[in-house]
This record gives C-alpha cells, structure tokens and sequence, in this order.
C-alpha cells in the first residue's frame, strides 16, 4: 500500500489500534453468547430434536464470533509484525511477541535476528497446549482461541522460514510443535490441528526445493533423491503424531473380545432400540450432547409400557450400566461419524430393517476405518506430489506416484480382500466402503493430476490457444464416468476437487479459500537463495544432531 511519506507507522497504529479494540469487543460478545443457555429437553425423540436445532443454531453463531475474533488477533499480529517494535499487542504472551519479532525481521530479511530469536520462542512454546476442547464437548471458547491463534501464528512461521532457507529451524518448529501435542494433553475429546500445520510446513519446504532444482536446472532423479532424504525425518515425526490419533470410535473394538461384546450388545437389544426413528441423525447428536447416561435414565422413567422391555429389565442386572452407555455411545457416535455410510445402509440393505443387524455396518466400518488410518499415515507423500504437480515437474511427479503405487499396492489388495469377505459373511454390499477402498490409496494423487489440468484448460481458452489440456481433462473425466460409482446421492471425491479447483481460478473465490492455503502464495519478503544441496544437509544435519531420533 503507498503511503505518504511519514505517515507509513501513524497508519499502522491507527489499523493496529483498531483490530485490539474489535478483539475486546469480539470476546466481549463471545462470553455472553457462550453464557447462554438452551435449556435441557427431556430425552423423548421429538424434544431432542428441537434441542438439536437450537443448539445448532448458538453453535453456528459461536463459530462465526471465534472465527472472526481469529482473524482479527491475526489481522493484529501481520500488522505488528510489519510496524516492528513499536506495535505490541497489549496483554499478549511472551511468545506472540516473539513470533512478531521473528516475522517482522524475516520481511526484512534479518536471518541472524530470526536465528537469534527463534530459540527463544521455542523455549516460551514449550508447556503450552497445542490442543484444544471443541465447544460442543464442553471447551472453553477463550481457550479454544488462544490454541488455534497459536496454530495461525505457527503457521506464519512455517511459511516464512524455509522461504528464508532456514530449513534446520524449521524442522526444529515442527518437532517442537508434535513434543507440545504429545506431552501436553487437554483430555477426552481433544482435537489436533497438527496435521494442518504440518502439511504446511512440509508443502513449503518441498516447494522450496523445487524451486532450487529449477533455479540450479537439476534432474527429477536430483530432485526426487533430496525429497526422499528431507521427507524421511519429517514422515518419522507425522507418524509420531498419527500413533496418538484416534480415527473412529471403533477403534476401541478392534480387538476381538470387544468387538463381539459390540456385537452381542447389539443382536441382544438393537431390535427395540436401534430403531429407524431412533437413528436420525439430530436425536443420535441430541443423545450424545445431553449423554448417553441421562437417555437411558429417561428411558428407564418415561418409557411406555412394552417398550424398551428387555433393555430396561436387565439394565443393571444382567447388562451393567456402565456396560451399556459405553457400548451404546461407541455405537451413536460410530454412526454419527460415517452418517452417509448409514444412509448407504439404509437405502440399500434388507439388513437395515432390523436394529439388530446393526453390526454388520459397524463391522464394515471398522475396515474403512483401518483404510482411513493408512491414507493418514501417508498423507505426506500425497501433499508432496501435490507440490510437484503443481510445480509443473510432471516427470518428476510421475516416478512419485509410480513407486508409491507399487509400494502400497500390496495393502490394498489385503483390504479389498477384507472388504470381499465381508460382503460374502454379510450378504450385502456398501457401494460408499467399496468406492473407498477401490482408491486404493491412489486416487487423491490422481486427482492433483486431474486438478493441475483446470487451469490451464480456463486460460487456454480465455486465449484462444488450442486445448491441449482440456482435451487431456476431457479424456480423464470420460475414464472416470465409464463406470457408475458411489451409492448415488454423495458427489465422488474427483468431481467436488474439480469443482473446488474451478472455483479457486475465480478472483471472487479466493478470498474465500482456507488460511492452509496461503502458502501457495509467493513470499513477498527478500528472495533468500538456497541451493538443492544446502536444504538436504541441513535436514540431515538436524536429523542427526536431535535427540528427537534417539
């Protein structure tokens, strides 16, 4: 923005000034939102369903208040960040005002400052929570905030170091940032945002070695030799991170006894319980906000005499309490998870008829949830593909998606194996598992083929050049519509990314994307030059001299 002389830093303090006032006036807001409350409904269908409504509806409103309130805090950090020392938010965390320090000195291309300040910050990070309680387990709006303005302010850093060629403290960021989620938890219900943040500093850092190898003219054998060496610490810390995930309820009836203790709870008591009117969705949400307990307590007072029988009478007797709201709420939320797998069921199978089969969809979606866990796991290869597609290293991204092909082929084959016995046992099929594990855990990478492909097919047209790549588009989409797929109402994973990708090339639609993706923006800061050779040592260099490893 130009300015007139002399005026650069009064303006700053006039836009600084402005968004600490609208963060008060916003926290302000959001307590009184969050001090309101909808009073608790009886358990019976109808009434939970109203609950859910209104209770939607404050949640919505509190989204819109903390998302805003984010952005403002973040508005006030850049601006910081730009005004130097001079614009220090009031009341603020040692550690913001270092984060300020070290943007501010990395726009101005101050390496040694932001190595010299750096250590610092990770020493004022370390304790804090990196996790927070989503509002509708009972979180706490403000603390909620603090850990995801956290994760903003991370986020800024892992876009700007490697762009500096401080690649070792990158790494260092990242590490220490896995060391705050693992040795600082926030109990039941926790969620992690690590895997974004990750995926943001390791997108940057691949990007920045593409951008080196195109500068230095190296191979794709040059290129894909450095990625492997800087990808194998940082996938060692991503796993790190997915060992304490929990992917899906189910995962706590993996093993077999639990598992037909499930399914035994359920044969014995899902014909009078899991009933259609029972699992829609808002009363199976209405149930698990007010809890599983206190709906079994209404059931035992209000129920109408020959319902619930069997329940009721061996309700702690033969079926201990605690017994049943486990097995029970393991159930609700199993299905609230994967409700479009439900619907599947439910349009589609004999078996959903009977509440007593039930079992049979959890039991399908306990395979998906093995699949989920391994695309998990390797989600860093995907964004690094991704990266090389985008970078138009076409060659170098093809060997990528070759190797990690073969490499996870033999998974596949074992979980699509799974998937055919249990059709066989069950006498049924779930077009929407099929479609999921027939990806085989390489359709998210041809999809950024299929993506890299909308851009220049828009702009070729715009210029009237020949069409080479909405023909090529063109001859991908008539591949992936020969066959029908998917259980006919969800949109199939490559149309939404198409029209995601569509939709991004718009200028009114960027405003609009994810803050994950601002590091796809160049770095408008001094250009820091870095050979291909010098990020590779440097990783290894960290890798070898952590005890992170050890």
């Amino acid at each position: 923005i130009d300015l007139p002389p002399g005026t650069r830093l009064e303006v700053l303090k006039g836009w600084f000034h402005q968004a600490e006032k609208n963060r008060k006036g916003l926290l302000e807001l959001l307590d009184a939102m969050h001090r309101y409350r909808i009073p608790m409904p009886p358990a019976g269908e109808d009434a939970l369903l109203e609950f859910d409504r209104r209770q939607s509806v404050k949640e919505m409103m509190l989204d819109r208040i903390i998302v805003t309130t984010i952005e403002t805090i973040d508005a006030a950090r850049m601006i910081g960040a730009i005004g130097g020392e001079k614009l220090v938010p009031t009341g603020g965390k040692p550690w913001e005002a270092s984060v300020q320090r070290i943007l501010h000195a990395g726009y101005d291309g101050q390496l040694e400052s932001v190595q010299l300040v750096l250590p610092r910050l990770l020493q004022e990070l370390s304790g804090r929570p990196l996790l927070y309680v989503p509002l509708a387990r009972g979180g706490s709006p403000r603390k909620l905030i603090a850990a995801r303005c956290m994760h903003r302010a991370m986020h800024d850093l892992l876009v700007l170091l490697p762009r500096l060629g401080l690649f070792r403290e990158t790494c260092q960021l990242i590490a220490m940032l896995q060391e705050m989620e693992r040795e600082n938890p926030v109990g039941p219900g926790g969620i992690t945002e690590f895997d974004r943040i990750f995926a943001t500093g390791y997108k940057t850092i691949v990007r920045c070695l593409v951008h080196a190898a195109d500068e230095e003219k190296r191979s794709d054998e040059d290129l894909l030799g450095c990625l492997e060496d800087v990808s194998e610490p940082l996938i060692r810390i991503w796993l790190r991170h997915c060992r304490g995930v929990r992917f899906s309820p189910l995962e706590a009836v993996n093993d077999e006894e639990r598992w037909l203790d499930l399914r035994q709870f359920i044969e014995t008591y899902g014909h009078e319980l899991f009933t259609q009117h029972f699992m829609n969705f808002g009363n199976l949400r209405g149930i698990m906000y007010q809890g599983v307990d206190a709906y079994l307590e209404w059931l035992d007072e209000h129920a109408e005499e020959g319902e619930y029988d069997r329940l009721l009478t061996d309700l702690d007797e033969s079926l201990p309490h605690d017994r049943a709201v486990a097995l029970m709420s393991v159930t609700i939320e199993a299905v609230l998870d994967n409700y479009n797998e439900y619907m599947d069921y439910n349009s589609t199978t004999t078996q959903s008829d009977r509440g007593e089969m039930l079992y049979t969809l959890l039991d399908f979606l306990r395979l998906m949830s093995s699949y989920d866990r391994v695309v998990w796991n390797l989600q860093p290869l995907v964004l690094a593909h991704e990266v090389l597609i985008r970078a138009d290293r076409l060659g170098a991204a093809e060997t990528w998606r070759n190797t990690f092909a073969e490499q996870t082929g033999p998974l596949a084959e074992d979980h699509l194996k799974r998937l055919r016995r249990l059709t066989r046992e069950y006498g049924m099929q779930l077009r929407s598992v099929a479609d999921r594990l027939g990806q085989r855990f390489v359709q998210p990478l041809n999809n950024d083929r299929l993506r890299a492909l909308v851009e220049p097919a828009i702009e070729q047209s715009r210029t009237g050049q020949t069409p080479v790549a909405f023909t090529q588009l063109d001859a991908e989409i008539r591949r992936l519509t020969a066959e029908p797929s998917g259980a006919g109402f969800l949109v199939p994973e490559w149309l939404e990314s198409l029209e995601e990708e569509a939709l991004s090339d718009r200028a009114d639609a960027r405003a609009e994307e994810d803050v994950s993706e601002l590091a796809d923006e160049p770095f408008q800061g001094p250009e820091i030059r870095f050979s291909l050779d010098d990020a590779g040592e440097q990783v290894g260099d960290w890798a070898d001299e952590t005890e992170y490893f050890g």
